[in-house]
């Protein structure tokens, strides 16, 4: 999944849409986690970063 979420962002970042620079760093620090064993920070972030990625995307509850 990691290498779709690094797509994504690089997608972002040669679309020139407006407001994408957080939701790039969002899908970037998602791609960055180990696949298990995260930290309670890792997961409270992430969680945040998905809440956030759903509202960028217009996709409420599509990723978390």
């Amino acid at each position: 999944m990691n290498k779709y979420l690094l797509q994504a962002a690089d997608d972002l970042k040669g679309s020139g849409y407006p407001g994408s620079a957080t939701a790039i760093d969002e899908l970037t620090y998602l791609a960055q986690l180990p696949p298990t064993n995260d930290t309670p920070t890792q997961q409270a972030n992430a969680h945040t970063d998905v809440k956030a990625l759903d509202t960028f995307f217009g996709t409420p509850g599509l990723m978390s």
